[in-house]
């Protein structure tokens, strides 16, 4: 009913604005085709893609049932953004949301992998929604009991992934107090009923996806947008709408697109790109001449160059980290790392073992582009470093009542009991400094975890928590003691990645806030 209204708001200001001038068009610079090779796209899908999406695209992956929003099934047809007439996307359109990502969902930025893999990435995920779309096309004709015409349902599916005319946009126009006056006015009318009174969407009331699924209108002023904040893109997204979503077309005369693109965009924060948008950076690691810091307070960190890292959440809840500062030092033997975020809740204390915990962990490859977001493939595995929050403190006696085994340690990870290993004991919540096992380990996929073992025991950990901000130092050797351990040194190809856990956001196993790839650069 809501969406009825809007679209018949939209055409009474048509009607209304026909006399108008109308602002000069451009049609989209993006061209619908780019060229990419859809088998070396299929190589690249099966490497990075299929964890979330599955090898046919169809939403299955094995962290698919982890992520909220769900990933894309391709069957559907349906892409959230494009700039064409008929909401198909072009392979420009494509290939920029794969190299952006979307904020605002668990899609990470992929722009590290180059334009020609996205070109080719494109093409594959194009096919996989033709075929998918032929098969489920076919299904339904059996479900009715229609007779299967083969070659219609390929030519219904082929037309329906084939991108139309690109949309022709309005220029941009000065931004003065009439525009945004006009904008806002555009704004009440036509959109202020799902994204609320100065955009600030309406949390309260869910909308329905064309599949079913569950949909909020869009917190201008939170900055995060699926489609970016262009003049551009928010213009496009008026146009087109958001595909599959309940974001309608409306069909408005350009100079009112304008007006109402150029008051959207005054709504939303202007570091909302640097803070929500992934970005493939790299970590300086100088080699210091002072003893290497073992604690976030050392002088030493004056040498180093924090690097701030931006983070998405597998599922997207107030509390997620969305950033973390890290830096690193060597002295040519070892490494500390230093990793710090903000967080206001320090969810450290453990009196029952199915508490959550503030946690975090470094991820690290010598490969030039291995899978992440499925931590690691079988033929290349990652090296994690796990470091989680535990500060047991025994309240009248509650871990002898909860534990069978009281008074011992619990790993963090794979929560069995050690009694090799002594629990850590602080006189008061308050304390700044905070125990925590480090970890060491090895991940071939969700599935295939395993700690490595290193005699000494070569991780180390230090980590505090002050007026509201976490710092985590991990320590290692640069040389790995043990297969499977990154390699270190300078010259040699290491990347990092960054998982944060939130306790009190109700962050546990797969559910965290994860980056892409960054480089290591050691002097």
């Amino acid at each position: 009913m809501r969406l009825e209204r809007s679209s018949r708001v939209a055409c009474l200001l048509l009607l209304v604005g026909a006399c108008r001038e109308v602002a000069e068009l451009e049609p989209s610079s993006a061209p619908v085709a780019l060229g990419g090779d859809a088998q070396r796209g299929a190589e690249l899908f099966a490497r990075h893609c299929t964890a979330c999406h599955g090898s046919s695209g169809e939403a299955d992956g094995i962290a698919a049932p982890l992520l909220y929003p769900a990933p894309r099934a391709f069957s559907s047809g349906r892409f959230l953004i494009a700039s064409t007439s008929n909401g198909v996307p072009t392979d420009s359109d494509l290939v920029a949301t794969l190299a952006r990502g979307m904020p605002g969902s668990s899609m990470p930025a992929w722009h590290w992998l180059g334009e020609p893999a996205l070109r080719d990435l494109a093409a594959h995920v194009r096919e996989l929604a033709r075929r998918g779309l032929a098969l489920r096309l076919a299904r339904e004709a059996l479900e009715r009991g229609e007779a299967l015409d083969a070659t219609e349902i390929e030519s219904r599916a082929r037309a329906a992934v084939t991108p139309g005319e690109p949309v022709r946009l309005p220029r941009r126009i000065d931004v003065n107090a009439s525009t945004i006056a006009r904008g806002r006015a555009l704004f009440r009318a036509n959109c202020e009923t799902c994204h609320g009174a100065g955009g600030t969407g309406r949390g309260d009331e869910v909308l329905f996806n064309e599949d079913g699924g569950l949909n909020w209108a869009r917190d201008f002023t939170a900055g995060i947008l699926k489609g970016g904040s262009s003049f551009e893109a928010l213009a496009a997204r008026i146009q087109v709408g958001l595909p599959g979503t309940s974001m309608p077309v409306f069909s408005l005369p350009p100079s009112d697109v304008a007006a109402l693109a150029t008051f959207t965009a005054s709504l939303i924060p202007a570091d909302s790109e640097r803070r929500l948008v992934h970005r493939h950076e790299t970590l300086q690691v100088p080699r210091t001449q002072s003893a290497l810091p073992d604690d976030a307070r050392s002088a030493a960190w004056g040498d180093a160059r924090e690097l701030e890292v931006v983070l998405a959440p597998v599922v997207w809840h107030a509390a997620a980290v969305l950033g973390a500062k890290v830096a690193a030092v060597h002295d040519g033997q070892r490494i500390a790392i230093r990793l710090r975020w903000r967080d206001a809740t320090r969810d450290d204390v453990t009196t029952n073992e199915s508490e959550l915990r503030d946690a975090a962990a470094l991820a690290f490859s010598n490969e030039d582009a291995p899978p992440l977001f499925g931590m690691g493939a079988h033929d290349q595995p990652v090296n994690l470093w796990h470091w989680k929050a535990e500060r047991m403190i025994d309240a009248k006696g509650m871990l002898d009542l909860v534990r069978k085994l009281p008074h011992t340690w619990i790993d963090p990870v794979f929560g069995e009991s050690r009694l090799d290993v002594g629990p850590v004991y602080l006189p008061a919540p308050s304390s700044s400094v905070a125990a925590g096992r480090p970890l060491e380990l090895s991940a071939e996929t969700f599935a295939a975890i395993r700690e490595l073992e290193s005699e000494g025991k070569a991780l180390a950990c230090a980590a505090r928590y002050d007026d509201g901000e976490w710092a985590v130092v991990f320590t290692r050797s640069l040389e790995p003691r043990v297969e499977r351990e990154v390699t270190l040194r300078p010259g040699a190809p290491a990347l990092v990645a960054l998982a944060i856990w939130d306790g009190s956001g109700g962050d546990r196993g797969g559910c965290k806030s994860t980056s892409i790839w960054q480089k290591i650069a050691l002097e």
